[in-house]
């Protein structure tokens, strides 16, 4: 859960910076889907969400291995 709220926190700051703007006109010029500042900061809740199902995924697989060994 904080993965989800950090990453909506770098969305915030760096579009401080315009950076929402680069990405929102980026996506736009490749010919996608038209792109709003809710799919931005979607984008950023995506990434934090799927870095939190990675990492579960990953301690599952440790635990598994770590009870192999012994």
């Amino acid at each position: 859960m904080l993965s989800i709220i950090w990453m909506l926190f770098v969305a915030w700051f760096l579009n401080l910076f315009g950076f929402s703007n680069l990405v929102i006109n980026g996506i736009s010029q490749i010919g996608g889907p038209e792109l709003t500042i809710t799919g931005y900061y979607f984008i950023f809740a995506a990434a934090g969400l799927l870095k939190n199902i990675i990492h579960a995924f990953h301690n599952s697989i440790t635990l598994n291995a770590d009870e192999i060994i012994k």
